[in-house]
């Protein structure tokens, strides 16, 4: 029952699966469950080699059973969440596992990014600022609420605040030297906003085992690096990272903006 063979037991499927051998993974790892029947960190595992192999509703049910055993299975919620084509039974399940898991900044995120891909700004920040103001301080929760204190373009003052203090606390973090980055772009501080937004690629960079194969993460640090450079009008370097971000895929109102720039 220990996540450490289970992380071993999840290469293997991993492994299985990528060399076409899906059934005999599905095979084995059923047998487990039915020798373990309380562990849910193979049901977890079969979950996935399910959904690797296109069968939606029985990956949705192993999710099920996995944190219905191990509640602190944090990746199942999302993963069942993530499967679910009721926009209800996503929220439903982010909250169910923010209150078996409430230390999980993870899924606090996901709940906040549930919102705002709801185009619900409001909510994602009524939720952030709530777990914010409530729990222990976290760099994460913090960094993400300064976030979407950006994207809606409001409370900057507080924003630089807290984006400052989630890049002290780790200045290795990518995505902490990212929103920093955009906080100074947004108080108007161009080299400054250039110098972070640089730093949150270089970092992306050289740690790719932070968020592996993530070239949309990458693209929007791109995008918000091109709008810094334009400031001080270095528009060739702009029309490069302009072009990167396109090609990695954005947010919709970020694509059009930068098509339409690039257009010009």
């Amino acid at each position: 029952d220990t996540p450490e063979m289970a992380d071993a037991g999840l290469r293997l499927a991993n492994l299985l699966v990528e060399q076409g051998r899906a059934g005999e993974a599905r095979d084995m790892f059923s047998a487990l469950v039915e020798t373990h029947p309380g562990n849910g960190y193979l049901k977890f595992i079969l979950a996935r080699i399910y959904g690797s192999s296109q069968s939606p509703d029985k990956a949705a049910y192993y999710y099920r059973l996995a944190i219905n055993d191990n509640p602190e299975l944090v990746e199942g919620y999302k993963k069942l969440a993530a499967l679910q084509m009721d926009s209800q039974e996503k929220l439903t399940i982010f909250r169910e596992g923010i209150e078996k898991v409430p230390e999980s900044d993870e899924l606090k995120i996901a709940l906040a990014n549930f919102y705002f891909d709801a185009d619900d700004l409001d909510s994602a920040i009524d939720q952030m600022n709530k777990f914010h103001l409530t729990g222990s301080p976290s760099p994460a929760v913090e960094n993400n609420l300064a976030w979407l204190y950006l994207e809606k373009g409001t409370n900057l003052a507080k924003a630089y605040e807290l984006a400052v203090r989630a890049y002290d606390s780790d200045p290795d973090n990518a995505y902490y030297a990212h929103t920093l980055g955009w906080a100074y772009h947004q108080k108007g501080i161009s080299n400054q906003a250039e110098w972070y937004l640089s730093e949150a690629i270089r970092l992306f960079d050289e740690h790719p085992e932070i968020d592996p194969g993530n070239q949309y993460a990458k693209g929007i640090f791109s995008y918000h690096l091109a709008l810094a450079l334009m400031e001080t009008d270095q528009d060739e370097e702009a029309r490069e990272k302009l072009l990167f971000a396109v090609s990695s895929g954005l947010p919709a109102k970020y694509d059009t903006h930068a098509r339409e720039i690039l257009e010009k």
